[in-house]
Parts: C-alpha cells; sequence; structure tokens
C-alpha cells in the first residue's frame, strides 16, 4: 500500500478543487504521567458522507506520525467501526489515512496529548456499476463471459458472469475519482488465455452506472483459419503418409467443426466462435477392423488474430517464440545492372549510414556489366559495420518450381559461379525468386553449399523455425514495405505503422521477423512508369522504420545471420546480469524545469512570474502551451514575444495539446492532425516551432509516437512512472526525458495544489540525476499563486516564488547546468551541429556551392571535436584529393531535409576522411 498519490488536475481555464473531506476531533479524559513516554489512543469512526457507517472488511488505515514519509502503522481490515487504534505515544501528530478497496477513501489528523482521542472521517459514498462485454461489432453481447474487478496493484475485489445481454450484475465499490493515479481494472475473460483488461475503470460516488467494454474478439471468425498438420519440425504430412482429418471441439467437448487435410498438409475451418478449443487430428484407415487413430492433439485459445496454427505429432515438440533472436532482416530483392539502379544503390546506402545489415539478392543472368553498381558493391561488402550479404536471386528470375531438379541446378550454379568472378563472393543464401520453392530446392541447396533460403509466409508458412541444429534454415518473410496488385505490376506502398506492426507480430510469435523489399518501391513513376529515379520520400520512411527499431533494442541483422543471433541472444540469457546499479550511465548532469500547462487567462500575472523568476536568474525554462486555448490574452501573449526576442536562449517552447484532450483516446491520424494544429497555431503567434511534446495527463501510446515523428517532434516528455527507464541521451530520432521531480503537490484534504519545500524537491532532483543521468522539474502555475477560501488567486505568493529562486540557486550551488527540456541530449555527449553546416550541405549537394566552402564545415567540426582526424589524413592544406562518391552528397541533400540523422551525416563525411578523399590541414 503507497502512501497517498499526488494529483495534477488541469481544466481549460481553470482548476477543479477536490471534494474536500469532512473530519471532526473530539479530545476527552485527563493527561497522565509516566516514566516511560505516554500512550494514549485514537477512537476512529469511519462513515459515508450520508452518515452510515461503513463497514470495514475491505479497509485498511495508515496511520502516520508527525510529518513521516513511512506509516507509523498500518491497520489492515479493522474489526469494528469505530476502531480503537492505541499504545501511539502522546505529545505527537497522528494522520490516519484510509483506503477502501486499495483506493484513498479520506485522511483526519489529530494532536494527541491526552490518553484518549477521537478522530470521525466522513469518506465518499461507494459508486455502484454494471459491466456490459461486447465483441468487436460494439453491438453483440457476450454471454457467459467472467467480469473481474481489480485494483491496479491486482488485488480482485468483485467477480461476476455475464447473461444473454452481456450484462453483469451491479458492483458496489469504494468511489476513486479522489486521486488521479488510483482506478480499477476490469478483466473479460471467455477462458484461461483468453482475457481482456480494460482501465482505468473510475466508479463515482452515489452514482449508479453502466460501462460498456469493447473488447477485441470478433463475433464469429469469419475468415479461413489454416490448421498445418506436421509429422516433425519442419515437415507438413503429406499424401504418402496417409489420410487426415482435423476435428475441432470446444471448452463443452462438443465437436463444433472438422476439415480434411489435404496433399499439402493443412485443413481449413471458418465461421465458429472465438474460444477455448482442443483440435484433434484423426489419422484413417483402409482396414475396417481397424479403428482411426487419435494421431495429434492440442489445445488452444482462438482469439480472431490468428490465421496459421500449426498442430505436431504426438511426442514433437512444438517451438515457441521461448528461443528468439530479437532480430529483424532486411532483404532487397531483383539486383540487377541498370535497371532502376539508382534507387537501389541509395537504399541500400541508406542502410550502410544507419549502421544497419542488409541482404540483397541478385540476378545473376542480368548482372556484371554496370560499373557504377559493380563498384558499389565491391566497396561495401568489405565493411563489417553495416554487414551487405550478397545473395543468390537465381540466373533469370524465373521460379525456380518452373525447372526440375537438373534445371534448378544449373541456373543455381551459374548464379554462385557469376557472383564469385564479380564480386569475390560465394552465397549462402537463396532469396526464391517469385518466393516459390519445392522439395527439389530443398535437397539441392545444401548440396551447393546453401545454409539459409527465405521466401514469404503467403507463399510457403511452415513453422516452427528452429535456429539450431540444422543444415538448411528457412526464414521467411512476414511483411513487406509494399504490396504487388495482381496486374503483376504495380506496387502499392505499404504504411510504415503497418509493417511495424506486421514485424512485431511476426516476432512475439517466432522470434524473428524479415522484411521484403524491391527496387521498384524506391523509384518516382510518370504516367504509370518507373523514371529510375529515386523517391526520397520512400527512402525517409524506411530510414524512420530502422530508428523505430533501433530504439526498441531490435537488432538489424542479414539472413543468414538470424540463427547465430539467436544462439548470441540465448548465450547472453544465461550469464547472470550485470548490478545495473553498479553501471555508470551515460550523463548530462543538467536540470530542466518544465511548466505546463501555459494558457490564456488562468493566472496569467502568477505565470508570467514564473517565466519571469527563470529569466532573472539566467536559467532556461521549457513552456508547454496548449494551443487552442492560447493567443488571445494580450498580456501573457506579449510577455512571451518579448521575452523570446530578449532572451530567446532562456525560454523553450513546448506542444501541450491542442484542448488538453488525452492522446490515448485518439487515432494516429486524430493524434497528428492536434499536434500540428497546435504547432501550427504556437508558431503563428510566438514565430517558433516546437519541437518538445508534453503529452496532456503525461499519457501517451505507439500512435502518439509516430505521430510525433511525422511533426518533426523530437523529445517527448511525460512522467517516469508512465514512460519508465532506460533513457538513451545520444543518437536517436525520438528521445523521452520524462519529469521525476515536482515543485507542488495536490492535497487532498485543502483540495489545492500546494507547494512543496525546495529542499524535498532538490533532494528527488539529485536522487533522479543519479539514477538516469538528468533531471526534469515540472512546475506548475496553481502552486505559486496566493490561495483564498480554497481557491486559486490570479497574484503571487511572493514567498513561494522566493522558494523557486532558492532551488535555482541550489542546483546552480552544486554545479549543475539548467538547460531547456530540448538540450538535454545536446548535453549528453550527442553530436551537435550548427545549422549553418546544414545549410551548406544543401546547397553543396545541389552543387550551388563548391567544394572548398563545404570543407569549411567539416573544418569547424574537427575543431569542435564533433569528428576525428586520422594521422595520415592531415596536410597543410584543407582540399578534396580524390573524386567524391555520388552517395556522400545524396547524404548531404538527405540530411539537409532531415531524412537522416547528424549522426549518419558525419558517418559519411568521416569515411571521406578516413579514406583520404578529404585532406584537413593542421589547425
Amino acid at each position: 500500500m503507497s502512501a497517498e498519490k499526488s494529483m495534477s488536475v488541469v481544466m481549460r481555464y481553470k482548476f477543479l478543487l477536490a471534494a474536500s473531506l469532512v473530519f471532526f476531533f473530539i479530545i476527552t479524559g485527563s493527561t497522565l504521567s509516566f516514566a516511560e513516554e505516554a500512550t494514549g489512543s485514537i477512537k476512529l469512526e469511519i462513515k459515508y458522507t450520508n452518515l452510515d457507517r461503513i463497514n470495514n472488511y475491505q479497509t485498511v488505515l495508515q496511520v502516520f506520525q508527525d510529518n513521516g514519509d513511512s506509516p507509523y502503522v498500518t491497520i489492515e481490515f479493522p474489526e469494528s467501526n469505530p476502531y480503537l487504534i492505541d499504545s501511539l505515544p502522546l505529545g505527537h501528530k497522528y494522520t490516519v489515512k484510509v483506503y477502501v478497496n486499495n483506493m484513498f477513501a479520506g485522511t483526519g489528523f489529530l494532536n494527541l496529548e491526552e490518553t484518549e482521542g477521537q478522530i470521525k472521517i466522513n469518506i465518499p459514498l461507494q459508486g455502484g456499476y454494471r459491466f456490459i462485454a461486447l465483441y468487436n461489432d460494439d453491438e453483440t453481447p457476450i454471454e457467459g463471459a467472467i467480469v473481474s474487478i481489480k485494483s491496479d496493484d491486482g488485488h480482485q475485489w468483485n467477480q461476476g458472469n455475464t447473461d444473454s445481454e452481456g450484462k453483469t450484475t451491479r458492483f458496489w465499490l469504494q468511489s476513486n475519482n479522489l486521486v488521479e493515479d488510483d482506478y480499477y481494472i476490469a478483466e473479460v475473460s471467455l477462458d484461461e488465455g483468453l482475457v481482456y483488461s480494460y482501465s482505468p475503470v473510475i466508479f463515482h460516488p452515489a452514482i449508479q452506472g453502466d460501462i460498456k467494454i469493447k473488447t477485441p474478439w470478433p463475433k464469429i471468425i469469419d475468415y479461413l483459419v489454416t490448421i498445418s498438420v506436421y509429422k516433425d519440425v519442419s515437415q507438413k504430412v503429406g499424401k504418402s503418409d496417409g489420410s487426415f482429418m482435423v476435428e475441432l471441439y470446444d471448452a463443452e467437448n462438443n465437436k463444433v467443426a472438422q476439415s480434411s487435410v489435404n496433399s499439402r498438409g493443412d485443413a481449413f475451418f471458418s465461421n465458429f466462435k472465438v474460444g477455448k478449443y482442443s483440435i484433434q487430428v484423426i489419422k484413417s484407415t483402409d482396414d475396417p477392423n481397424q479403428e482411426s487413430e487419435i494421431w495429434a492433439t492440442k489445445g488452444t485459445a482462438i482469439t480472431g488474430e490468428e490465421r496459421f496454427i500449426s498442430i505436431f505429432k504426438k511426442g514433437v515438440l512444438d517451438q515457441s517464440a521461448q528461443s528468439t533472436c530479437n532480430c529483424v532482416a532486411f532483404r532487397l530483392d531483383d539486383i540487377q545492372d541498370y535497371y532502376i539502379r539508382v534507387p537501389a544503390v541509395d537504399l541500400m546506402e541508406l542502410f550502410q549510414q544507419k549502421k544497419a545489415d542488409l541482404t540483397i539478392g541478385i540476378i545473376g543472368g542480368f548482372f556484371g556489366e554496370d560499373p557504377h553498381l559493380v563498384d558499389f558493391l565491391k566497396r561495401v561488402i568489405v565493411n563489417k559495420y553495416a554487414t551487405l550479404e550478397i545473395a543468390s536471386h537465381s540466373w533469370n528470375n524465373k521460379p525456380l518450381t518452373n525447372f526440375d531438379k537438373n534445371g534448378q541446378n544449373t541456373l543455381l550454379l551459374k548464379t554462385n559461379e557469376k557472383l564469385l568472378e564479380v564480386l569475390g563472393v560465394t552465397p549462402k543464401t537463396l532469396i526464391a525468386p517469385h518466393n516459390e520453392f519445392n522439395d527439389d530446392t530443398l535437397a539441392l541447396l545444401p548440396e551447393l553449399g546453401f545454409t539459409h533460403l527465405t521466401a514469404h509466409i503467403k507463399e510457403t508458412h511452415s513453422p516452427p523455425y528452429p535456429f539450431e541444429n540444422l543444415e538448411l534454415y528457412y526464414f521467411p518473410a512476414s511483411t513487406q514495405t509494399a504490396k504487388l496488385l495482381p496486374d503483376g505490376v504495380t506496387w502499392v506502398i505499404q504504411d510504415r505503422a503497418v509493417t511495424l506492426e506486421e514485424i512485431h507480430g511476426f516476432l512475439n510469435k517466432y522470434g524473428f521477423a524479415v522484411v521484403m523489399m524491391h527496387p521498384y518501391e524506391f523509384s518516382t513513376t510518370e504516367l504509370g512508369v518507373y523514371t529510375g529515379e529515386t523517391d526520397k520520400q520512400m527512402i525517409g520512411e524506411v530510414g524512420k522504420l530502422i530508428d523505430e527499431l533501433i530504439d526498441e533494442g531490435i537488432k538489424l541483422v542479414t539472413v543468414s545471420e538470424i540463427n547465430e543471433e539467436a544462439r548470441r541472444v540465448s548465450e547472453q540469457e544465461v550469464v547472470k546480469k550485470p548490478d545495473v546499479s553498479q553501471v555508470t550511465p551515460q550523463s548530462c548532469d543538467c536540470v530542466a524545469f518544465r511548466f505546463a500547462p501555459v494558457q490564456d487567462y488562468f493566472l496569467n500575472n502568477v505565470q508570467i512570474e514564473i517565466i519571469d523568476t527563470f529569466v532573472r536568474k539566467g536559467s532556461p525554462i521549457t513552456t508547454g502551451i496548449v494551443g487552442n486555448l492560447f493567443g488571445n490574452d494580450v498580456k501573457l501573449v506579449d510577455y512571451i514575444k518579448n521575452t523570446l526576442e530578449k532572451n530567446w536562449q532562456l525560454i523553450e517552447i513546448a506542444n501541450n495539446g491542442w484542448e488538453y484532450e488525452d492522446f490515448t483516446d485518439l487515432t494516429s491520424e486524430e493524434q497528428s492532425s492536434l499536434i500540428k494544429q497546435s504547432n501550427d497555431q504556437i508558431s503563428s503567434v510566438l514565430d517558433t516551432a516546437p519541437v518538445v511534446f508534453i503529452p496532456p495527463y503525461e499519457n501517451f501510446n505507439a500512435a502518439t509516437i509516430l505521430a510525433l515523428r511525422e511533426n518533426n517532434i523530437n523529445h517527448i516528455s511525460s512522467t517516469i512512472k508512465k514512460d519508465p527507464p532506460p533513457y538513451q541521451l545520444s543518437n536517436l530520432e525520438l528521445y523521452h526525458f520524462p519529469s521525476g521531480a515536482i515543485t507542488g503537490k495536490f492535497n487532498p484534504e485543502s483540495g489545492v495544489i500546494e507547494l512543496i519545500p525546495y529542499e524535498e524537491t532538490f533532494s528527488e532532483v539529485q536522487k533522479i540525476l543519479d539514477q538516469h543521468g538528468f533531471t526534469v522539474v515540472t512546475v506548475q502555475s496553481p502552486e505559486f499563486s496566493v490561495i483564498e477560501n480554497g481557491n486559486y488567486v490570479n497574484q503571487v505568493d511572493e514567498q513561494k516564488i522566493h522558494e523557486l529562486e532558492l532551488l535555482i540557486d541550489m542546483i546552480q550551488a552544486q554545479g549543475l547546468k539548467i538547460v531547456p527540456l530540448g538540450e538535454i541530449d545536446l548535453h549528453s555527449g550527442g553530436i551537435s551541429i550548427p545549422s549553418w553546416i546544414k545549410n551548406n550541405a544543401g546547397w553543396w549537394s545541389k552543387d550551388q556551392i563548391g567544394d572548398s566552402d563545404f570543407v569549411l564545415g567539416i573544418q569547424f567540426l574537427i575543431n569542435e571535436g564533433i569528428m576525428r582526424v586520422p594521422p595520415s589524413t592531415t596536410d597543410s592544406t584543407s582540399e578534396m584529393t580524390n573524386e567524391i562518391p555520388s552517395w556522400i552528397k545524396n547524404n548531404a541533400g538527405w540530411w539537409s531535409q532531415g531524412v537522416i540523422t547528424d549522426t549518419d551525416f558525419v558517418s559519411g563525411i568521416q569515411w571521406l576522411i578516413n579514406n583520404g578523399i578529404i585532406k584537413i590541414a593542421d589547425a
């Protein structure tokens, strides 16, 4: 049971006051004197606001002495009401906090000077809610589901079944709207493994209501579910193995459906309900004297997400994602001379700059005569980071299944010979043309030295996919960056979010994922014809996808490295993990102050004084503005405008939403639109575009991250609780710098946000700084205003502002830097490049300035220590001594447009220096 949780309540133009809890104190009796410390008791009576006494069976009491943070005593489920709390030393102030169903319900206090005292606490009434469980059409009720209501610590407080209308009985539980972080969880269960959690659930006092829960489960699974029958870990049954039937049984052991197994080892089912099923494979016999054999069985939950289910002969163990490489391989098919060569090379170069491995499939009969392509490949295949794997894509891009074994042998052998002749490489991986292969292919590949095969699950999906002890590994692609239409010519780009979701799905289920790409997707078109010019927007989408995967800690590998990476991960898991507390994290030793929400008219005098305090101290502050609530308050707007003009380095503008909406309630498109609207509004008023996002209510999700990237926001700041560590401090496209320290805290007793003593805030600053290398402190205007009769007044409380000044002074006295939130990474060893160098790069990529002007920027990067110059490349003059590869100028252009990061760009220039193409004069 934690102590009372803090609450930050923000409303449009005003803050709502929480209902104050009523309590009474009665002190009776006489004073006693003892040789030892005298003790007394408190008679505690708890009633609802209607003055009915509560039943204590779900109640926990926490008793605090004086100003202690930890309970002096905790009493679980007191047996009576009133209840006597005894053995309390006299001469102390005691605070009693009441929790019912693990929800904060009320508090009272008493200075215990006499041997007997009394506290009466009135708590809000219970709420009564009935839950309605629905399928994903949001209309059809789920009958027979079990609905469990739990507190956020997982303790179950009530449970019931749904009727034919999907409704439970009404659950009466303690209301939980006093503290923001208190919430219930409703779990809808059809069976073990079929559970959907819905939260947060709020019970309001004395309210009877209904809460609809729309589950992700369909009413009827109306698409084909394929059940594949395996005789061992890699081979499905065929005609020669006999005749098989698959039968499906529900939880009551009723047969729901049956389907014959075809010659490919597959049976098909459709039009059945979500639920827990038993699958039985029956092997038939032609002998009338013998009974059919139950050949295989499997129990599984079918939720509507499964398209393919594997079942194995008894005794054959199914491999699950307990083994994983936590890795993704990208493969680029159809590499050939001249045709759409420029987009293909640009895409390969992007992977090189991102230090991301890539497997390319070369068509042997169409390769070897294009000097630009050949020279490029010769240069990059020797790189250790990133690895470019050369794979065979056969000789003429015709499906190998069109040929017998001898024909396949000829095509593959000729391709191997061509790749060895031109590149000095013998491929170990085959990317099957048109993703098609057969048993002849599988028998032939090991004979030719191949160790890996990749196709696509839409053509051949035969899990499991073992990571060890195989002569030939099969790792199919499960997603792609574009899809080919039935006309066989037109490619339609797939949304990046869809590709990412499909990667996650396959990775979670099978431990790896392969992404398929083709050069055509990255070429612009005119009148339906490929121009051969690079579609930079599409290249940029792949760059963002790479960044997203790397940000998630997913390793990018070649196809032939998947099983080796799985072995490495497995070995790491058996080694004892180091004590993280002993590891010194990357640190900026800095503090950022986050002031939000800022809006028109609400306590504008206080808002101005807070910002001005930082300006007077010469310390930066990040100001989060609510877009649609800003721009009409002349006093506030003029102050911020003038401050930006005179002290632009001390005030950073952040986006705090459009109308302070909960972004997790919105789609990715809606989130992106609101972020853009807010940015546009702020830019139109202040002539500055935010690059920091402070999510309203501190809530965000994966769709928010995608929306931020679409709007060029590169920093997000929630709270440590809602955005837990670790926090990388360099080389990211989007940085997470959440707030952990606060200057004010909501007090349920007074119903207002009260200032925390600056010493306490500073102590928290130091603790978080030691843990994460930085600290973000949240500041809000109400805690610095005058309060009259429980209301915030638009008047500055000078004593509270003095506390803020003391906090800033104490931080500076410790030698800590105070920086804008959006610059934490720049003070942590990350790369910071002036905008004039980026402008130069863009002009140079378009031949608008000469090489010598561009080299001036490189000289600056070296003088600033951002780049290193090997001794062999120094000279008395700065010059470019050889022809510059075109990819370097491409990089410069992409960098100036934001497609690749500062780090990627610097890596490319470092390559020029290291290879002697640029020689830099001694400083």
